[in-house]
């Protein structure tokens, strides 16, 4: 590197057209592979990937649609109906109106067939229906999706979660510092080949090497560390996603461009 002719941050410029092309694959290895290979390895529960792990606890799912609270039992992929649907109705300011309990439901889109029906209506006791027509706009399909850890769904997806709130079934906290980190994390290969020649100073002494070795090591360790706990204060909900993600990486791409800026110019001055 010293003998090239080329200094740190000329050598950080050419790298910049890989390091992108290095991102855009991670990306595309996170969208296109990571998802569809979990859910094989979910489907053939190898090691720690059993079929039964998702991302709600309980045997039931509680969701909030329209205003109202619905629960469901946990639902096997394709499944069109459910027993023991109970759904809260609430008025506009919060305040429970009825609540419908259904031995049986088919789920059909945009409107829930239910069978054998208790209403229990506030102020006017209860009432009993052999069927009741339900209509809603819950996608079941979405339900299945985010009921996976925020880690193993897709970008897509992630983006979808959030702009609709968790379904009303998730907080979405997870999933905004999941996309985030994914975003953010896509650069952290080439930002760590970019920091070895950032490191890499001209000198003369004995031992440069070694104390290169050092640096990066040490530089390492500290980044790991720091980015583990900005991404789990991010997931309990004590640190804004967005910064809690882009944090760490702001600060190792201000040491990729900071410390070879500062040794150019230190050489143009003692040319001058």
């Amino acid at each position: 590197l010293w003998a090239s002719g080329v200094s740190p941050l000329g050598i950080v410029r050419r790298l910049l057209p890989i390091g992108l092309a290095i991102c855009a694959l991670e990306l595309a290895n996170d969208e296109l592979l990571v998802p569809p290979t979990i859910q094989e390895l979910r489907a053939w529960e190898v090691g720690s990937f059993k079929s039964t792990l998702d991302g709600f606890v309980g045997n039931d799912i509680w969701m909030q649609h329209r205003g109202d609270f619905v629960r469901l039992p946990r639902l096997e992929p394709g499944a069109t109906s459910a027993s023991n649907v109970i759904i809260l109705e609430r008025d506009s300011v919060g305040n429970l109106v009825e609540r419908l309990t259904a031995a049986r439901a088919e789920l059909l889109p945009g409107a829930w067939r239910l069978l054998d029906v208790q209403r229990a209506t506030v102020g006017a006791g209860f009432t009993t229906e052999p069927e009741l027509v339900w209509e809603n706009e819950i996608d079941l399909d979405r339900l299945r999706v985010v009921a996976r850890p925020p880690q193993e769904i897709g970008l897509l997806d992630l983006v979808d979660i959030i702009r609709n709130d968790g379904y009303g079934v998730v907080a979405t906290q997870g999933h905004e510092s999941a996309l985030f980190h994914r975003l953010f994390g896509a650069t952290l290969p080439t930002l760590l080949v970019m920091l070895t020649f950032a490191l890499a100073r001209r000198s003369t002494r004995q031992g440069a090497i070694s104390t290169l070795f050092m640096k990066g090591i040490g530089g390492g360790f500290v980044f790991v560390i720091l980015n583990g706990l900005a991404l789990a204060l991010a997931e309990a909900g004590f640190l804004p996603p967005l910064a809690a993600t882009a944090g760490p990486m702001l600060l190792l791409l201000a040491l990729v461009v900071g410390l070879p800026l500062r040794d150019e110019l230190l050489l143009r001055r003692r040319a001058a």
